[in-house]
């Protein structure tokens, strides 16, 4: 005769009550808030690659917009060699009136990292 075991969390030991996840919600957003922290650009911090809070320019649909890193994930880089990137994108136009107008957004869908280019100096 079989008893079953209580499905316990990996991290803190509480009670589960779904059998198929391995860490709490507590614990999750704790592994979720130190990968955002180690995976985000601290000033002086001379790291190669993207992280987030970088600055970039991207090409979407033949249109160049400035863009700044808010979020991104490594779910694709099992597979393949690029990060998933959320970007707020930025873009200046004149207006009818020769104005500069400047729009800020975020877009709507995760972007491959090896899109993004680094920002023209200025």
């Amino acid at each position: 005769m079989r008893t079953k075991t209580p499905n316990l969390c990996r991290d803190c030991n509480a009670s589960l009550a779904d059998d198929t996840k391995y860490l709490c919600p507590e614990c999750i957003a704790e592994h979720k808030a130190a990968w955002k922290a180690e995976h985000t650009r601290q000033p002086g911090d001379t790291r190669p690659g993207w992280l987030i809070g970088d600055l970039c320019r991207v090409t979407l649909r033949k249109v160049e917009y400035q863009a700044r890193i808010v979020d991104m994930s490594d779910v694709s880089r099992r597979e393949n060699d690029y990060d998933l990137v959320q970007l707020e994108l930025t873009k200046t136009v004149k207006g009818f009136d020769g104005k500069p107008i400047t729009q800020t957004w975020l877009h709507p869908e995760p972007v491959q990292s090896y899109k993004l280019k680094k920002p023209l100096l200025k």
